[in-house]
């Protein structure tokens, strides 16, 4: 473990150091752009969703206006079904024999500003807008047997580092509020809750 956080340690201190000269060069190639730039992303979001640790995994992208706006889209969606609670099976109304899973997905737009974008490490706060669906599936058959419509707002926070000019990589805090639940047995504070979204990101910034 020890090994590997150093190792982690020195590739930030290289990307820092290296990044200086990346970031003039930069400057130097943007200086000359005109127009609106772009970027395509994988997102990879742990959270918690029904009280449960939950990964989800998505992807998004989008036009960067003047190097700073970002105007795009994307969603995400749970890999893995996660178990209903046994108390939730009579208020729903499902087969106390058979095993329910919950899913979740959603994808909207997505908007944000890079501040201070050419150097090596900076903040990105950014809001995700989204619709999405709740569905409680039979595990047997995989038939769903109740799906909730919502929609969602989820703000996040980035802190951005650029590896190169056509590579950033990503941490964010992000809290997700789930609103529209009309699931009988749950509210929005069972799907609303904070989390971390880490992302990849490649393009023309």
């Amino acid at each position: 473990m020890k090994k590997t956080l150093s190792f982690i340690a020195i590739l930030f201190m290289c990307n820092l150091l290296f990044g200086q000269n990346d970031t003039t060069h930069m400057r130097t190639l943007l200086k000359h752009k005109k127009g609106s730039t772009f970027l395509v992303a994988q997102k990879f979001q742990f959270t918690v969703f029904d009280s449960r640790p939950t990964f989800m995994i998505g992807a998004g992208g989008g036009k960067i206006f003047k190097h700073n706006f970002l105007l795009g889209g994307g969603g995400y969606g749970t890999l893995v079904g996660i178990p209903v609670k046994e108390k939730n099976y009579e208020p729903l109304d499902l087969q106390q024999n058979i095993s329910h899973n919950l899913h979740f997905g959603y994808g909207g737009f997505w908007t944000g500003y890079m501040i201070n974008w050419h150097a090596p490490v900076h903040l990105t706060p950014s809001m995700f807008w989204a619709m999405g669906a709740v569905s409680i599936r039979r595990n047997d058959t995989e038939e769903s047997v109740h799906t909730n419509l919502v929609y969602i707002l989820q703000p996040m926070l980035e802190l951005e580092i650029n590896f190169n000019e056509f590579v950033r990589i990503g941490l964010a805090p992000e809290y997700r509020f789930v609103g529209n639940v009309k699931l009988d047995g749950y509210k929005s504070s069972n799907f609303s809750g904070f989390g971390a979204v880490f992302f990849i990101k490649f393009g023309a910034f």
